[in-house]
Formats: structure tokens, sequence, C-alpha cells
């Protein structure tokens, strides 16, 4: 456990590593890159471009399907 600002102990590194399970109907590319945009290391990160790429793909796709 650590201490906060006001000296009371908390759990965040286990909070820091939890990673919510799959929302139900989302496409296995958008929880791979949720997963990605929490990574640990801010450089692992994805940029907007890579998000905005992968966002407008799976709407395409999705409209496509309909």
């Amino acid at each position: 456990m650590s201490s906060t600002a006001s000296g009371q102990s908390s759990n965040y590194a286990g909070a820091e590593r939890y990673r919510m399970p799959t929302p139900e109907n989302t496409p296995a590319e958008m929880y791979r890159l949720m997963l990605k945009c929490w990574a640990a290391d801010a450089e692992s990160r994805p940029h907007f471009d890579e998000i905005y790429n992968v966002v407008d793909a799976l709407i395409l796709r999705l409209d496509n399907s309909h």
C-alpha cells in the first residue's frame, strides 16, 4: 500500500494494474486499442492518429455490415 497526499493508505498499485474485461459486444480490435491506451509506459500508448485510424476502420466495417 502507498500513502496519498493526505496521508491515507491506498491500494493504488493494485488498481494501477487492473484492466477491465472486454465489454459485451466490443470488437476485439477496439479492446486491443483500449489495452494499448492503458499501457503503464506512456511512450507505449497509441498516438491520436492511431486511435483515429482504428476507430474509423471499425466504424466503416460496422456500417458496411448492416
